[in-house]
């Protein structure tokens, strides 16, 4: 079973108290400021009282950014960060650095909470306020970080953290569903999340007492939708980290998959949450119900359950009447069957109703829809989920442009594809006709329109693809190597534009042409070998690669753009090949000096013969002292 990360329990050496001065404020000590080379050092915690293991197999572990509050004798909050490796059972914290002034009163022990969070408080008599998530993230086979809240208390240099809550292990199997998230609830309004208090006695169990105002539903969200196990025996495992609970009436869980659907499961029978043990319920079978989507209706989510803005309604074909936002769910209303989302095409008449709709997370588009206009969604960072129609006819240019949450999407069958996405990082998947039985693109006639870049790093083409959208390797910034397939005849521009890691790609012979900003800023890219078939070399091609070195243009190549395709490659020591000066160090086009190469140069004299000087010469050559003009030019 996997060993999932999260979070152990506390030994604490090199303890030494701070510094503090008298103030005119009642209080028993007050400022203080905190000694930053205080380390506490952390081991899994061996007391018999406490578990330290999730289940038989999996055992609670740190992670490398884990933070804790600590009370270090002061009611005053400090943030300490863990300085060891993910995965680890034992390790130091080090103490986060603040220069702000800090009050508090002075306490009889040392107190100490995970995960950390600035709200956190203590009394003077030693209890603990605290917030415990509304939300939660999915871990597998494991709560999520941050959800298990721990405490310790002690008199001396030793902290032993023991845990708070108790787990709820919820286990769910359906044919083809994908969950994003479950709330749990009791059917007696038992409190779960948001505000409580911690009594921590020194060597003693802490106990969680919940406030009144705390709430009564705890969400699990999944970062990337889980797709649920197909059979009973098969089935996928959803922890609660929750306060010690007795759900006298029992509970009641909703599951929503990726889109507008769900599913609700009551159970009457009580259930017992006890501290640091977990209580398993049998295996429950989904069955996502989806309700039906009027065709005047756009439904969708928010971050924030408030309303999203429609910057240009005008872009829609019939008139938006109403917008409003109830029981989780906006709806946007029209006066008529929704068919559009604007002009697929762009220029003049481009409009973009969602343009930036910063809280918009999901969104389903009713089955009269045909088009998708130009940049419907443009900019919608928090985006994660699109319902399209599945009798969509053309997908406009950019319309996920900028969609930086966007994780998965299916792509119905369509006459038109453009270039749909650009700057969409966490895409890890495609579904639908065009999708590969991978995931990892989306192709439509032997054309490949793009690739899936979530942690990417290396691709091979199928041999099967003859041509490339301009946009495919988009968002790809970890990709390190591709290999083209071997039918490739063009380098479309824009394909590899910003992938800086960027180190190898295996170029294929017949490949007759490369793009305007086909290697745009390929930070990484320390050589390429273009074979000879090459005839083309379009403009700005390899502007911004900083790392190459040496450039050969094949004996094949017969124009060469006079907007400088070199520019910005400060680590360019030569070229080789036609259009090279004897020295190696200029581009010349008749007559015309298209490039440099100017690793090294602090003066340059412009070659003989040279009557025209091109476009971005010299840009980023700033070692550059002397350069000398000829007469003539």
């Amino acid at each position: 079973m996997k060993r999932n990360l999260l979070y152990g329990v506390l030994a604490v050496a090199g303890l030494s108290l701070l510094a503090c001065q008298n103030m005119e404020q009642d209080l028993s000590e007050a400022v203080n400021v905190p000694d930053t080379r205080t380390v506490f050092y952390a081991e899994i915690e061996q007391s018999e009282d406490t578990k330290v293991y999730a289940d038989e197999d999996l055992m609670i572990l740190w992670h490398a950014d884990d933070r804790i509050s600590i009370f270090n004798r002061y009611t005053y909050n400090l943030e300490y960060r863990f300085g060891g490796e993910t995965g680890a059972n034992a390790g130091a914290f080090w103490a986060v650095p603040n220069d702000d002034m800090i009050v508090g009163n002075a306490l009889d022990a040392i107190y100490a909470v995970y995960p950390y969070d600035e709200q956190t408080s203590i009394s003077n008599q030693g209890v603990l306020s605290v917030s415990l998530p509304e939300k939660q993230e999915y871990a597998e086979n494991s709560f999520g970080r941050g959800a298990n809240y721990m405490v310790s208390a002690t008199y001396g240099t030793r902290l032993l953290f023991r845990n708070v809550c108790g787990y709820l292990g919820i286990k769910l199997y359906g044919e083809d569903v994908s969950v994003s998230r479950i709330t749990l609830r009791g059917n007696a309004g038992e409190k779960l999340s948001g505000l409580g208090s911690i009594d921590a006695p020194v060597g003693g169990i802490p106990v969680l007492t919940m406030s009144d105002d705390a709430g009564e539903e705890v969400t699990l969200v999944c970062p990337q939708p889980v797709k649920l196990g197909a059979t009973s025996d098969a089935y996928t495992e959803f922890w609660f980290a929750i306060p010690p609970t007795d759900f006298e009436q029992g509970i009641t869980v909703t599951v929503y998959d990726s889109g507008f659907g769900s599913f609700e499961k009551s159970t009457s029978t009580p259930i017992s949450i006890t501290r640091s043990n977990i209580s398993r319920l049998s295996p429950a079978e989904v069955e996502i119900v989806t309700p039906e989507q009027p065709n005047n209706e756009i439904w969708y989510t928010t971050t924030d359950g408030e309303v999203v803005t429609v910057n240009y309604p005008a872009a829609f074909n019939v008139n938006l009447v109403s917008n409003t936002y109830e029981d989780g769910r906006g709806i946007l209303r029209f006066d008529g069957d929704l068919e559009s989302t604007g002009n697929p095409y762009g220029g003049s008449s481009m409009q973009s109703p969602f343009n930036r709709a910063d809280n918009l997370k999901s969104i389903s588009l009713p089955e009269s829809v045909e088009v998708m206009g130009c940049m419907t969604f443009i900019y919608c960072a928090a985006l994660d989920h699109v319902s399209l129609p599945s009798h969509l006819t053309t997908l406009g240019y950019n319309v996920f442009y900028g969609c930086h949450s966007l994780t998965s999407l299916y792509i119905p069958e369509t006459d038109d594809i453009y270039s749909v996405f650009g700057d969409c990082p966490s895409i890890a998947s495609f579904e639908g006709p065009y999708a590969s039985e991978d995931g990892r693109f989306l192709v439509k006639e032997n054309k490949l329109y793009l690739v899936a870049p979530y942690q990417l790093t290396s691709c091979v083409v199928p041999d099967s693809i003859e041509s490339i959208n301009n946009a495919a390797f988009s968002g790809c910034k970890e990709l390190a190597e591709v290999t083209l397939p071997s039918g490739l005849t063009e380098i479309p521009g824009f394909i590899f534009e910003g992938c800086w890691n960027l180190e190898y790609v295996d170029i294929p012979d017949g490949v007759r042409s490369v793009g305007s900003y086909a290697f745009a800023y390929c930070n990484s890219l320390r050589e390429i070998n273009l074979p000879d078939s090459v005839e083309t070399i379009d403009f700005y091609a390899f502007t911004g690669c900083s790392s190459l070195t040496s450039f050969t243009i094949p004996a094949s190549v017969k124009t060469i753009s006079r907007d400088n395709p070199f520019a910005g490659c400060s680590n360019l020591a030569e070229f080789k090949g036609p259009f090279v000066s004897e020295d190696g160090r200029s581009l010349i086009v008749d007559g015309e000096l298209i490039s440099i190469a100017p690793a090294g140069l602090t003066s340059y004299t412009v070659p003989s013969g040279v009557t025209v000087l091109g476009a971005r010469l010299f840009e980023n050559d700033s070692q550059l002292e002397t350069i000398i003009i000829p007469e003539g030019v």
